[in-house]
């Protein structure tokens, strides 16, 4: 345990970690398994409490502080903090179907540790989230499991009558042979049996072939888009 700035940090660094001051409480994890840069997930404080966290962190070498993906309403507090827009996610949603296709594989439960070097090849090295990435997004919802298909995989989850389509990853030898829009249905049809009945995901403005994947099989763009923010490091001041 270490303390900055009225900040306690609980865990060691690089790894996940819990920062609190009070009642405010935070968590943050490498952005992925190569870049030590923070994702910084924000549970409750304030401004002020945000802005200790990243200081925090870069206390601890880390070079920059991203925000988990927030929407519109929630950008306020990462901005006061002295976090800027870095990128934005388009949001992709759909009703669930009662029917899924007859021919669907058999599929695997698989852990973070059975798909993480699938994941770390199926992005570009911006757009990985690394191992801890993975274990955060399985935890994100009540309920969520990793479903496996021969070279590639869906990471789904369920809170309510919404279900999450965290992460679909794709070997890349296997992509552009309807393994994708196979894992897509597979999710689906999970979530629904685990009692969702619509599903939504993000993905980068510019994925064209994500997008239109997810087009062809009934997802709609939202009207809002996520925001992802950043705050950097300061320079160390020359004498």
């Amino acid at each position: 345990m270490s303390r900055g700035g009225g900040v306690t940090i609980r865990g060691d660094w690089p790894g996940s970690v819990v920062l609190r001051s009070g009642w405010a409480k935070a968590h943050a994890r490498p952005w992925n398994d190569a870049d030590r840069s923070a994702s910084l997930r924000f549970e409750r404080g304030s401004a002020d409490f945000l802005h200790a966290c990243a200081q925090a962190l870069f206390a601890l070498d880390v070079p920059a502080v991203y925000s988990a993906p927030v929407h519109r309403s929630g950008q306020g507090i990462w901005e006061r903090a002295g976090f800027e827009p870095d990128r934005q996610l388009i949001l992709m949603e759909r009703s669930l179907p009662r029917h899924y296709p007859s021919d669907l594989p058999s599929v695997d439960k698989a852990t973070v540790d059975d798909v993480a070097a699938i994941d770390s090849l199926a992005f570009e090295p911006d757009w990985q989230i690394g191992r801890l990435g993975l274990v955060d997004a399985l935890g994100a919802t009540v309920q969520a499991e990793i479903l496996s298909v021969g070279d590639g995989f869906a990471l789904v989850g369920v809170s309510g009558p919404v279900a999450y389509l965290q992460r679909l990853a794709v070997h890349p030898a296997a992509q552009g042979k309807g393994v994708g829009k196979t894992l897509v249905w597979i999710a689906m049809r999970w979530a629904r049996s685990s009692g969702a009945r619509s599903i939504m995901l993000n993905t980068q403005p510019d994925n064209h072939r994500a997008t239109a994947l997810y087009r062809s099989m009934g997802f709609e763009v939202a009207a809002e888009r996520l925001t992802v923010l950043r705050i950097t490091k300061p320079s160390p001041r020359r004498a």
